[in-house]
Protein backbone atom coordinates (compact mmCIF):
# COMPACT_ATOMS: atom_id res chain seq x y z
CA UNK A 1 0.00 0.00 0.00
CA UNK A 2 1.06 3.29 -0.85
CA UNK A 3 2.28 5.56 2.14
CA UNK A 4 0.00 7.94 1.63
CA UNK A 5 -2.66 5.66 1.61
CA UNK A 6 -1.65 4.49 4.74
CA UNK A 7 -1.82 7.63 6.42
CA UNK A 8 -5.37 9.07 4.57
CA UNK A 9 -6.72 5.28 5.82
CA UNK A 10 -5.87 6.56 9.32
CA UNK A 11 -7.21 9.46 9.13
CA UNK A 12 -10.43 7.98 7.43
CA UNK A 13 -11.06 5.67 10.27
CA UNK A 14 -10.22 8.06 12.98
CA UNK A 15 -13.23 9.92 11.74
CA UNK A 16 -15.40 7.13 11.29
CA UNK A 17 -15.24 6.38 15.00
CA UNK A 18 -16.02 9.57 16.20
CA UNK A 19 -18.49 10.06 13.40
CA UNK A 20 -20.18 6.82 15.19
CA UNK A 21 -20.01 7.68 18.44
CA UNK A 22 -20.87 11.04 17.64
CA UNK A 23 -24.22 9.70 16.03
CA UNK A 24 -24.28 7.26 18.83
CA UNK A 25 -24.42 9.76 21.26
CA UNK A 26 -27.12 12.16 19.60
CA UNK A 27 -29.42 8.95 19.31
CA UNK A 28 -28.92 7.54 22.76
CA UNK A 29 -29.59 11.48 23.68
CA UNK A 30 -32.83 12.09 21.80
CA UNK A 31 -34.26 8.34 22.91
CA UNK A 32 -33.54 9.33 26.26
CA UNK A 33 -35.20 12.83 26.31
CA UNK A 34 -38.06 11.30 24.29
CA UNK A 35 -38.78 8.97 26.69
CA UNK A 36 -38.37 11.20 29.46
CA UNK A 37 -40.49 13.78 27.58
CA UNK A 38 -43.63 10.56 27.26
CA UNK A 39 -43.03 9.62 30.43
CA UNK A 40 -43.37 12.79 32.06
CA UNK A 41 -46.13 13.75 29.59
CA UNK A 42 -48.08 10.55 31.00
CA UNK A 43 -48.02 11.89 34.58
CA UNK A 44 -48.77 15.19 33.90
CA UNK A 45 -51.93 14.32 32.21
CA UNK A 46 -52.51 11.82 35.00
CA UNK A 47 -51.72 14.40 37.95
CA UNK A 48 -54.48 17.64 35.57
CA UNK A 49 -56.78 14.50 35.06
CA UNK A 50 -57.05 14.03 38.86
CA UNK A 51 -56.90 17.61 40.26
CA UNK A 52 -59.88 18.22 37.29
CA UNK A 53 -61.65 14.87 39.18
CA UNK A 54 -61.40 16.71 42.69
CA UNK A 55 -62.34 20.35 41.65
CA UNK A 56 -65.31 18.06 39.91
CA UNK A 57 -66.65 16.27 43.15
CA UNK A 58 -66.46 19.25 45.50
CA UNK A 59 -68.65 21.08 43.10
CA UNK A 60 -71.31 17.91 43.16
CA UNK A 61 -70.98 18.09 47.06
CA UNK A 62 -71.71 21.79 46.76
CA UNK A 63 -74.40 21.07 44.71
CA UNK A 64 -75.84 18.10 47.08
CA UNK A 65 -75.89 20.80 50.09
CA UNK A 66 -77.88 23.31 47.46
CA UNK A 67 -80.76 20.90 46.89
CA UNK A 68 -80.88 19.89 50.16
CA UNK A 69 -81.36 23.93 51.14
CA UNK A 70 -84.34 23.58 48.30
CA UNK A 71 -82.44 24.97 45.21
CA UNK A 72 -82.99 22.22 43.12
CA UNK A 73 -83.04 24.02 39.90
CA UNK A 74 -79.24 25.16 40.20
CA UNK A 75 -78.08 22.47 41.96
CA UNK A 76 -79.02 19.61 39.25
CA UNK A 77 -77.12 22.06 36.52
CA UNK A 78 -73.91 22.27 38.88
CA UNK A 79 -74.34 18.38 39.50
CA UNK A 80 -74.48 17.98 35.16
CA UNK A 81 -72.03 20.09 34.27
CA UNK A 82 -69.81 18.74 37.37
CA UNK A 83 -70.54 15.11 36.50
CA UNK A 84 -69.33 15.61 32.69
CA UNK A 85 -66.09 17.34 33.94
CA UNK A 86 -65.41 14.15 36.48
CA UNK A 87 -66.10 11.51 33.20
CA UNK A 88 -63.36 13.71 31.10
CA UNK A 89 -61.17 13.40 33.92
CA UNK A 90 -61.69 10.02 33.97
CA UNK A 91 -61.34 9.23 30.84
CA UNK A 92 -58.01 11.40 30.58
CA UNK A 93 -57.01 8.81 33.57
CA UNK A 94 -57.35 5.89 31.69
CA UNK A 95 -55.56 6.99 28.69
CA UNK A 96 -52.80 7.76 31.02
CA UNK A 97 -52.39 4.74 32.60
CA UNK A 98 -49.17 2.74 32.03
CA UNK A 99 -49.21 0.19 34.76
CA UNK A 100 -51.45 -2.48 36.63
CA UNK A 101 -51.46 -1.00 39.48
CA UNK A 102 -52.50 2.21 37.80
CA UNK A 103 -55.65 0.58 36.20
CA UNK A 104 -56.86 -1.03 39.59
CA UNK A 105 -56.78 2.34 41.08
CA UNK A 106 -59.05 3.59 37.81
CA UNK A 107 -61.09 0.79 38.71
CA UNK A 108 -61.36 1.53 41.82
CA UNK A 109 -62.25 5.11 41.45
CA UNK A 110 -65.29 4.12 38.23
CA UNK A 111 -66.57 2.07 41.03
CA UNK A 112 -66.77 4.27 43.88
CA UNK A 113 -68.11 7.87 41.79
CA UNK A 114 -70.42 5.43 40.29
CA UNK A 115 -72.49 4.53 43.51
CA UNK A 116 -71.81 7.85 44.39
CA UNK A 117 -73.37 9.31 42.03
CA UNK A 118 -76.74 6.87 42.30
CA UNK A 119 -76.60 8.43 45.52
CA UNK A 120 -77.18 11.78 44.42
CA UNK A 121 -79.34 10.65 41.12
CA UNK A 122 -81.82 8.89 43.60
CA UNK A 123 -82.30 12.08 45.42
CA UNK A 124 -83.14 13.92 42.21
CA UNK A 125 -85.72 11.33 41.29
CA UNK A 126 -87.38 10.31 44.50
CA UNK A 127 -89.20 11.76 47.39
CA UNK A 128 -86.26 13.20 49.46
CA UNK A 129 -85.50 11.53 53.16
CA UNK A 130 -87.61 12.67 55.99
CA UNK A 131 -83.97 14.10 57.82
CA UNK A 132 -81.92 15.08 54.86
CA UNK A 133 -78.68 15.95 56.63
CA UNK A 134 -78.45 12.52 58.65
CA UNK A 135 -78.98 10.99 54.85
CA UNK A 136 -76.27 13.08 53.70
CA UNK A 137 -73.82 12.35 55.99
CA UNK A 138 -74.43 8.79 55.92
CA UNK A 139 -75.11 8.01 52.25
CA UNK A 140 -73.95 10.41 50.08
CA UNK A 141 -70.73 12.38 51.83
CA UNK A 142 -69.33 8.91 53.36
CA UNK A 143 -70.04 7.92 49.21
CA UNK A 144 -68.02 10.98 48.31
CA UNK A 145 -65.07 10.85 50.90
CA UNK A 146 -64.71 7.43 49.09
CA UNK A 147 -64.15 8.72 46.13
CA UNK A 148 -62.01 11.43 46.89
CA UNK A 149 -59.61 9.06 48.82
CA UNK A 150 -59.29 7.08 45.87
CA UNK A 151 -58.53 10.06 43.32
CA UNK A 152 -56.12 11.31 45.60
CA UNK A 153 -54.43 7.99 45.82
CA UNK A 154 -54.20 8.23 41.58
CA UNK A 155 -52.84 11.64 42.06
CA UNK A 156 -50.11 10.62 45.07
CA UNK A 157 -49.27 7.81 42.55
CA UNK A 158 -48.85 10.18 39.66
CA UNK A 159 -47.21 12.83 41.41
CA UNK A 160 -44.34 10.05 43.23
CA UNK A 161 -43.68 8.37 39.70
CA UNK A 162 -43.41 12.46 38.21
CA UNK A 163 -40.61 12.61 41.28
CA UNK A 164 -38.75 9.10 40.47
CA UNK A 165 -38.74 9.96 36.86
CA UNK A 166 -37.12 13.32 38.11
CA UNK A 167 -34.09 11.19 40.64
CA UNK A 168 -33.93 8.74 37.18
CA UNK A 169 -33.01 12.08 35.28
CA UNK A 170 -29.20 11.86 36.49
CA UNK A 171 -28.74 8.32 35.56
CA UNK A 172 -30.20 8.37 32.01
CA UNK A 173 -28.00 11.57 31.75
CA UNK A 174 -24.80 9.59 32.47
CA UNK A 175 -25.95 6.75 30.61
CA UNK A 176 -26.31 9.09 27.38
CA UNK A 177 -22.46 10.45 28.62
CA UNK A 178 -21.13 6.74 27.98
CA UNK A 179 -20.97 7.04 24.31
CA UNK A 180 -19.10 10.16 24.30
CA UNK A 181 -16.56 9.10 27.00
CA UNK A 182 -16.02 5.20 24.83
CA UNK A 183 -15.41 7.72 21.73
CA UNK A 184 -12.93 9.73 23.64
CA UNK A 185 -11.00 6.48 24.74
CA UNK A 186 -11.21 4.71 21.31
CA UNK A 187 -9.35 7.88 19.62
CA UNK A 188 -6.92 8.82 22.39
CA UNK A 189 -6.01 4.61 21.56
CA UNK A 190 -6.49 4.48 18.03
CA UNK A 191 -4.12 8.06 18.32
CA UNK A 192 -1.70 5.76 20.03
CA UNK A 193 -1.96 3.29 17.56
CA UNK A 194 -1.74 5.22 14.43
CA UNK A 195 1.47 7.25 15.92
CA UNK A 196 2.84 3.90 16.46
CA UNK A 197 2.47 2.62 12.63
CA UNK A 198 3.26 6.06 11.64
CA UNK A 199 6.97 5.73 13.69
CA UNK A 200 7.07 2.57 12.16
CA UNK A 201 6.34 3.28 8.77
CA UNK A 202 7.58 6.86 7.89
CA UNK A 203 10.17 7.96 10.94
CA UNK A 204 12.00 4.94 11.26
CA UNK A 205 12.50 4.67 7.87
CA UNK A 206 13.87 7.84 7.43
CA UNK A 207 15.84 8.17 10.20
CA UNK A 208 17.53 4.64 9.01
CA UNK A 209 17.65 6.55 5.29
CA UNK A 210 19.26 9.57 7.38
CA UNK A 211 21.60 7.52 9.89
CA UNK A 212 22.92 5.77 6.42
CA UNK A 213 23.82 8.58 4.39
CA UNK A 214 26.05 10.48 7.71
CA UNK A 215 27.78 7.05 8.08
CA UNK A 216 28.43 7.07 4.08
CA UNK A 217 29.69 10.26 4.45
CA UNK A 218 32.22 9.84 7.32
CA UNK A 219 33.38 6.27 6.03
CA UNK A 220 32.20 5.74 2.63
CA UNK A 221 30.60 2.79 3.32
CA UNK A 222 27.97 1.71 1.00
CA UNK A 223 24.48 2.18 2.00
CA UNK A 224 22.33 -1.03 2.81
CA UNK A 225 19.34 0.20 4.24
CA UNK A 226 16.26 -2.32 4.96
CA UNK A 227 13.17 -1.36 5.29
CA UNK A 228 10.65 -4.20 5.48
CA UNK A 229 7.90 -2.20 4.03
CA UNK A 230 6.49 -2.28 0.59
CA UNK A 231 5.56 1.38 -0.12
CA UNK A 232 7.27 5.10 -1.30
CA UNK A 233 9.99 4.05 2.06
CA UNK A 234 11.10 1.30 0.19
CA UNK A 235 11.88 2.80 -3.03
CA UNK A 236 13.29 5.71 -1.24
CA UNK A 237 15.95 3.28 0.52
CA UNK A 238 16.94 0.67 -2.19
CA UNK A 239 17.29 4.28 -4.36
CA UNK A 240 19.37 5.53 -1.86
CA UNK A 241 21.31 1.83 -1.65
CA UNK A 242 21.82 2.41 -5.30
CA UNK A 243 23.15 5.39 -5.44
CA UNK A 244 25.63 4.81 -2.90
CA UNK A 245 26.78 1.58 -5.12
CA UNK A 246 26.72 3.31 -8.04
CA UNK A 247 28.93 5.63 -6.58
CA UNK A 248 31.13 3.50 -4.64
CA UNK A 249 31.63 1.38 -7.62
CA UNK A 250 32.64 4.51 -10.29
CA UNK A 251 34.89 6.47 -7.49
CA UNK A 252 37.12 2.81 -7.27
CA UNK A 253 37.85 2.78 -11.14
Amino acid sequence: MHLRYKILSGFIILALMLTIAGLWSIYHFQFIGNRVNKMMNREYKSINSSISMLNALEREDSAILLSLLGNLHESSSILQAADSTFIVGLNQAKKSISEKSDNNLILEIEDNYNIYKNEWHNLANSEPPKDLLEWYFINAHSKFLNVQNSVEKFLIDSENELYSIASNLKDLANRATMPGIIAIIAALAFTIMFSYFVHLYFISPIIKIITAVKQYKKSGTAINVKVFSKDEMAELAEGVNYLSTQIKNKSSR
